[in-house]
């Protein structure tokens, strides 16, 4: 998530991790949690950027690992999730960190200018010509 402020454009992040469902689910996603002000107690998971994780055994003994939006019939990117319905949050391996990245934040130059007539940024967006789905 890009935010500007004036003179400086912040990333916000969000630590990602990896959630256990109830159903046996593996979701990877940044997460927040939602607390009651009064109790502390957790009301919710708040999910940026959930992605559902599949995996598929290999003959050879390996594991290839497959990963599609959460709700693919929705633009929104974030979520709020019942605590009820995690049985457990776990640390991604850097490797899977990376991957996520990699797909969910597709690397792009971003370059700000400040026209001097309205002082408002003008953003311009090149990509390196690679598919961010892939």
């Amino acid at each position: 998530m890009l935010q500007y402020t004036g003179l400086f454009l912040f990333v916000m992040t969000v630590p990602v991790k990896v959630l256990i469902t109830a159903i046996g689910q593996h979701i990877l996603s940044g997460v927040q949690q939602v607390q009651n002000k009064d109790t502390g107690a957790v009301e919710a998971y708040w999910l940026t950027n959930p992605h559902i994780l599949e995996y598929s055994h290999q003959e050879d003994g390996n594991t290839s690992i497959g990963m599609f939006k959460y709700c693919p019939v929705t633009e929104e990117q974030a979520y709020a999730m019942n605590p009820s319905f995690i049985v457990s949050i776990v640390e991604p391996s850097a490797q899977t960190l990376d991957w996520y990245n990699e797909k969910v934040y597709p690397s792009q130059e971003l370059e700000l200018n400040l026209t001097p007539e309205t002082d408002e940024p003008s953003t311009d967006s090149t990509e390196d010509g690679a598919d961010a789905d892939s």
